[in-house]
């Protein structure tokens, strides 16, 4: 079976998979990317390797007949349904041969945009249509795209939970545990500073519980961008600096190291955040996650209470009341960490997601449809 990724860059969070495809399949997958890494993520520590042996340059020159051919003649093309790519793929879905275009929400700014003229006329040709094409299967990276669809009045028959599989690292989790041992509650936050993330309400909360004796907490965020001053100067503001840290930008090896040692992680983006791969990440690393409900990721990864909590986005009094719970309780803290390893080692990580996605294709190409029962490609629901 020939298996062909196509989307805009190879990148940290793509190579997991990329890697574990390759490992079952050899020299019959490829993966085409259109652009190289933005000098951005390069700056925020994602670090352009080595190319692999599978990777292709759809916009080299010597390379491009052999992508637009892999693209057309490839029993399977797994796309990344960026806006600006579907006009390298139009011609492989009138095929009908199997096409499972991998997308996070389509309106993170609100859905008005749909009603402009030029916007409808796109949404009709690049989702509309292509949704009730048999060979067309939509692999979820949100757990609201099955809602855009439906507010489209897109196919929603063929859409599949996935998303982003980070690189999966196994511990000990008693050698894990003991790494957060410590007199101090550490907390952390990760990402670039946009408004988006929402890192304010975290130092809002972190300030009034401080404020009110629980001074063994310590807040640690990681990254940077335009609200930088912002955020110092709200922390400074609220008399938070001796709990808040702000540590830059950091590989991101460097980041799950820290991640290692730290008992919860907190991630507070609203509903512009398409995916949320860093949660992958900390609840690989064994943290107590506590996490906006309206992030991508939420509804897939996190069962309540179970491993991890979610709180109401844009309700401070929530956040607060469930962070307070946390670090108020221990053993909870440790039990959602340990449920939260556990979820990505045997679910939610880059291997499950190869053998699935290739067995549910080889099973497409039968006229056939395995059903997983839950994690990645199985069906999704309606989440608003």
């Amino acid at each position: 079976m020939q298996f062909t990724i196509l989307t805009n860059t190879y990148n940290p969070h793509m190579k997991p998979l990329a890697d574990a495809l390759y490992e079952r399949l050899g020299s019959e997958f490829h993966f085409i990317q259109k652009y190289h890494l933005d000098s951005e993520r390069i700056t925020l520590g994602w670090i352009e390797e080595k190319s692999p042996e599978y990777l292709l340059n759809l916009s080299d020159v010597s390379q491009e007949k052999e992508c637009r051919e892999l693209i057309i003649n490839s029993d399977v093309v797994y796309f990344g349904a960026n806006p600006d790519m579907f006009v390298d793929i139009y011609d492989r879905i009138k095929t009908g041969k199997e096409t499972y275009m991998h997308s996070e929400r389509l309106f993170k700014h609100g859905i008005l945009q749909f009603f402009v003229p030029n916007f409808t006329k796109k949404y009709i040709k690049q989702r509309i249509l292509p949704s009730y094409n048999d060979g067309v299967c939509i692999l979820s990276a949100s757990s609201f795209l099955y809602y855009d669809y439906k507010r489209i009045m897109a196919n929603t028959e063929r859409i599949y939970r996935f998303g982003y599989f980070p690189v999966l690292k196994k511990y000990n989790i008693d050698d894990l545990l003991i790494q957060k041992k410590s007199e101090l509650i550490r907390i952390l936050c990760v990402g670039r500073f946009l408004k988006l993330k929402h890192f304010d309400d975290v130092i809002v909360v972190i300030s009034k519980l401080y404020h009110k004796g629980y001074d063994n907490i310590r807040l640690e965020i990681i990254g940077g961008g335009y609200e930088d001053d912002n955020l110092h100067k709200l922390a400074k503001k609220l008399g938070t600096e001796k709990v808040i840290t702000f540590s830059g930008t950091m590989t991101p090896d460097g980041v799950r190291k820290r991640m290692e040692s730290t008992n919860i992680f907190i991630m507070s983006s609203d509903h512009r955040e398409g995916w949320g791969a860093v949660i992958n990440e900390a609840m690989n690393s064994g943290c107590a996650v506590l996490v906006s409900d309206a992030v991508g990721a939420a509804a897939y990864l996190i069962q309540n209470k179970i491993n991890g909590l979610c709180y109401h986005y844009n309700n401070t009094f929530n956040l607060y009341d469930n962070l307070k719970y946390l670090i108020s309780n221990s053993r909870v803290c440790e039990t959602l960490g340990i449920n939260a390893y556990n979820t990505i080692l045997n679910l939610w990580n880059p291997e499950t997601a190869a053998d699935r996605l290739l067995a549910f294709a080889k099973s497409r190409l039968s006229d056939i449809t395995i059903n997983f029962d839950e994690g990645p490609l199985s069906q999704a629901i309606l989440i608003k």
